[in-house]
């Protein structure tokens, strides 16, 4: 099951994102030129204001899909959040996230669709800037490398979700 939905005021909230983003504590981790994936308190994302309505809105989408009359019988919880920021020659390689029950991207800069995130033993997801992709955290996922001068911003999340019948 993979769900991708718009962020509704995506348009909006865009170019301060990319500012708080830019501004933001990170650094290069692997083949990713920043991100602040190491800076593990969720308090300290500068950016959380701005992108938690959408976040929300999207979860309540995910749980009704999910879970549908008994949505309310289950808790959603961001359990991480991180941005990351590719330039040209950069690409994050095949991963899992683990310890999680589903995976988030945020496509906040997304200069082309063939460089949003591919999954192995799945047809290609046409993914768009302003979305929001979940999907099992146990799906094999990259984001392949980057050919081009124009810059790729995503903030990407897991959600832990817990019965609390």
């Amino acid at each position: 099951m993979i769900l991708k939905a718009p962020v509704k005021n995506h348009k909006k909230i865009k170019q301060e994102l990319i500012e708080l983003i830019t501004k933001a504590p990170g650094k290069k981790y692997g083949e990713l030129d920043k991100t602040d994936w190491e800076l593990r308190n969720i308090k300290d994302k500068v950016y959380m204001g701005l992108i938690l309505p959408g976040i929300t809105e999207h979860t309540k989408k995910l749980l009704k899909i999910l879970y549908g009359k008994h949505k309310k019988r289950v808790k959603a919880t961001v359990a991480d959040i991180w941005y990351q920021v590719y330039y040209e020659h950069s690409k994050h390689d095949w991963h899992t996230h683990g310890y999680t029950q589903f995976a988030n991207v945020y496509y906040v800069d997304l200069p082309d669709k063939k460089y949003g995130t591919r999954f192995l033993n799945t047809e290609k997801i046409d993914v768009e800037e302003g979305c929001i992709l979940t999907f099992p955290s146990w799906y094999l996922h990259c984001s392949p490398i980057i050919k081009s001068k124009k810059r790729k911003i995503v903030i990407a999340y897991n959600l832990d979700i817990e019965n609390v019948c």
